[in-house]
């Protein structure tokens, strides 16, 4: 199962293995450079992928869309 995520103009998809959070439109090194860059930019995101990345590393699940955050509960039974 995939969420799908409006991103840079494009639809990006979100998969989950093992608890973990699988960006298969971005690569980690991508993610984390635009979460530096939000740092510099107010903590405004261009990339709503990093945004999710950030929350998710920072473990406020809560915060994250209703619909991950049910992908990720499913995941751990």
């Amino acid at each position: 199962m995939y969420y799908f995520q409006y991103c840079n103009e494009k639809i990006h998809k979100i998969g989950i293995k093992n608890g973990q959070l699988i960006f298969l439109d971005h690569k980690k090194e991508e993610l984390e450079t635009e979460v530096a860059l939000s740092a510099i930019n107010d903590g405004q995101f261009q990339c709503k992928c990093a945004e999710i990345y950030t929350l998710w590393k920072k473990g406020q699940i809560k915060k994250l869309p209703k619909f991950l955050q049910k992908m990720l509960k499913e995941e751990v039974k």
